[in-house]
C-alpha cells in the first residue's frame, strides 16, 4: 500500500526479517517533487536503504523546524537520489545527524543550518557525523553552522570518512 515516508521506514525496520530493506517512492510522490516534514525529523532506527528517483526530482524538506534525517548508532543505512533541505532548529546536523554507518549516494544537501544564535557547539549545518560516513557522487552546498557549515565529522576507533566524486562548496562556518 501507499505509506508516508516515516511509515515506510518504520515498517521496513519492523518486518522481522533482520535484513536491510529498500524504501522507494511512489510515482505520485515523485510527481509532487517535495516532501515537507510536518512531524519532525525522520529517524532511521534500523538498517534501511532510502532510494530516491534523483536529487533533481525529489526534495525532503524539514521547513527549518527540525533536521531531515537522524541515523541511530548501530544502524547501517544508505540514502540515495534525494535533495535534503530546510533542516534547522538543531545544534548538530541540520540536514543529517549520523551516529551509525551511513552512505550518501547521489545526494544534494543544501539550505540546512544549525541554531546560530546561541554560543553552544552548533556543528554541521549540512551533516554532522559521529559514525562512519561515505559521501559518493554528491553535493554539499549552501549550508551554515557555527563550526563546519557543510560537514562536521568526529571519528573514533574504526569509524571511516570517505568522500568520492563529490562537491563541497559555498557552506558557511561562522567561527
Amino acid at each position: 500500500g501507499v505509506l508516508s515516508l516515516r511509515e515506510a521506514i518504520t515498517a521496513a525496520g519492523n518486518d522481522g526479517q533482520g535484513d536491510t530493506d529498500d524504501v522507494e517512492f511512489a510515482a505520485s510522490v515523485i510527481a509532487q517533487g517535495r516532501i515537507s516534514l510536518a512531524a519532525g525529523q525522520i529517524a532511521l532506527t534500523s538498517s534501511v536503504n532510502v532510494v530516491g528517483p534523483g536529487a533533481a526530482l525529489l526534495t525532503i524538506d524539514a521547513n527549518e523546524a527540525s533536521r531531515v534525517f537522524s541515523i541511530n548508532a548501530g544502524v547501517q543505512a544508505t540514502i540515495s537520489g534525494l535533495t535534503i533541505s530546510g533542516g534547522g532548529n538543531v545544534t548538530a546536523g541540520g540536514g543529517v545527524h549520523n551516529l551509525g554507518d551511513l552512505t550518501l549516494d547521489s545526494i544534494v544537501v543544501t539550505g540546512n543550518h544549525t541554531i546560530l544564535t546561541s554560543a553552544g557547539t552548533n556543528v554541521g549545518g549540512g551533516i554532522y557525523s559521529d559514525g562512519t560516513l561515505r559521501v559518493r557522487s554528491s553535493t554539499i552546498d549552501g549550508n551554515q553552522a557555527r563550526y563546519g557549515g557543510g560537514l562536521n565529522v568526529s571519528l573514533t576507533g574504526d569509524q571511516v570518512l570517505e568522500i568520492t566524486d563529490s562537491t563541497i562548496s559555498n557552506n558557511v562556518g561562522l567561527n
